[in-house]
């Protein structure tokens, strides 16, 4: 199996924990959508408008679930390389 496939599957095995996560952590689509927004603006644009503190919560919203998912996938890698593969 190529390594890539390999990869693939394990993102798309854990898909329900990270969409569990996004719920968790945004709320809605809206939030996941704020989050984006702001992620791409320009934080001086952010500041000069007043949403600095809203800018940098949801940067930091995106974050979290991101690096949330990136776990998600290597504990599923460690699982199956350790208890399932052997």
């Amino acid at each position: 199996m190529p390594e890539w496939l390999y990869w693939a599957i394990l993102v798309f095995a854990t898909l329900p924990l990270h969409l569990l996560a996004g719920w968790a952590i945004f709320d809605d689509l809206d939030g996941f959508y704020d989050s984006i927004v702001y992620f791409f603006k320009k934080d001086i644009k952010s500041y000069l408008k007043g949403e600095g503190v809203e800018d940098g919560w949801a940067e930091l919203m995106l974050l979290i679930w991101l690096l949330m998912c990136a776990g998600f996938v290597f504990l599923a890698h460690h699982v199956t390389q350790n208890y399932i593969i052997g």
